[in-house]
C-alpha cells in the first residue's frame, strides 16, 4: 500500500498543487450533494441508491468516529480537514437516509411504511457490516483508497438504480456535473502527488470509469431532456419513463 507519513510529507512539500485539487473535489461534492437534495425534494425520490448512501455513511462516520487518530496520532492539517468534511458529509447522509424513509415507500406499495423503515434501517447497517470488512482489507490507514471507492460505486448503482424505476427521477444533469468535478479533483489529486500506489494502472482505470462513468449519466439525463421524456408516475404510483405529450 503506502506509508502514512511519506503522503502527509509531500502533502506539506506541495500544499498549494493539494489545496487546489482538493478544493475541486469539495467543489464537486458540494454541488453533488446539494442537487441530489434538491431533486429529491422536487421528484419527491430519494436521488442516492441506498447502498451508496449506507456505504458513505459507514466510511464517513467512521472517519469522524477516529477523531483522536487524526488530532493526536498523526496531528495533520490535511486530515483534521478531511475531517471537518467527513462531519458535514455525515450529517448530509443522515438527511440523505431521512429522504429515502419518506419518499421510497411510494415505490413499494405493498410494504407497510414500518416494515420498509426496518428495511432502510437494515440496509444502513449492512453498509457499516460491509464497510468494516472493506476497511479491514485494504491497509488504508488514511482512507485515501477508500474515498475513491466511495466515489466508483456510485455511477453503477444509479444506473441500476434509474433501470429499476424505467425514470430518471431523482437525477439532474447538474448533478451528475457535480459528481464528474468531484471524481476529477480527488482522482488527479491522488495519482499526481501521493505515490506509487495511486499511479497503478487500476486506480487510474478506476478514475477514468468514474468520470466516463459521469459523462455517461449527464448525457443520458441531458438526452431524456432534450427528447421530452419526464419522470412520471402510473395510476400504481410507480415511476416510469413516458415521452412528454408534444406541444400543440
Amino acid at each position: 500500500m503506502y506509508d502514512p507519513q511519506t503522503v502527509l510529507k509531500v502533502v506539506d512539500t506541495h500544499t498549494v498543487g493539494v489545496l487546489a485539487l482538493a478544493g475541486v473535489t469539495i467543489v464537486g461534492m458540494a454541488i453533488w450533494f446539494q442537487q441530489a437534495f434538491v431533486v429529491a425534494r422536487r421528484d419527491r425520490a430519494y436521488a442516492f441508491p441506498m447502498f451508496c448512501t449506507a456505504f458513505w455513511f459507514a466510511h464517513d462516520t467512521s472517519y469522524v468516529a477516529r477523531f483522536n487518530e487524526w488530532f493526536t496520532t498523526y496531528d495533520h492539517w490535511f486530515l483534521k480537514l478531511f475531517w471537518f468534511a467527513l462531519v458535514a458529509t455525515s450529517l448530509t447522509e443522515m438527511v440523505y437516509i431521512g429522504q429515502t424513509m419518506r419518499y421510497g415507500g411510494r415505490e413499494f406499495p405493498r410494504l407497510s411504511h414500518r416494515a420498509y423503515s426496518w428495511l432502510v434501517i437494515g440496509a444502513v447497517v449492512s453498509g457499516v457490516v460491509i464497510w468494516t470488512m472493506v476497511k479491514a482489507a485494504l491497509g488504508d490507514s488514511l482512507y485515501l483508497i477508500a474515498f475513491g471507492l466511495t466515489v466508483a460505486v456510485y455511477p453503477p448503482f444509479a444506473f441500476a438504480l434509474t433501470l429499476r424505476r424505467q425514470s430518471l427521477r431523482g437525477q439532474s444533469a447538474l448533478m451528475w456535473v457535480g459528481f464528474i468535478v468531484l471524481a476529477v479533483g480527488w482522482f488527479s489529486l491522488t495519482t499526481i502527488y501521493f505515490g506509487p500506489t495511486f499511479q497503478s494502472w487500476q486506480w487510474i482505470t478506476l478514475g477514468v470509469f468514474s468520470v466516463l462513468s459521469g459523462l455517461a449519466g449527464v448525457w443520458l439525463v441531458a438526452s431524456a431532456e432534450r427528447y421530452g421524456f419526464v419522470g412520471a408516475r402510473s395510476e400504481t404510483d410507480e415511476p416510469q419513463l413516458v415521452a412528454a405529450p408534444a406541444a400543440g
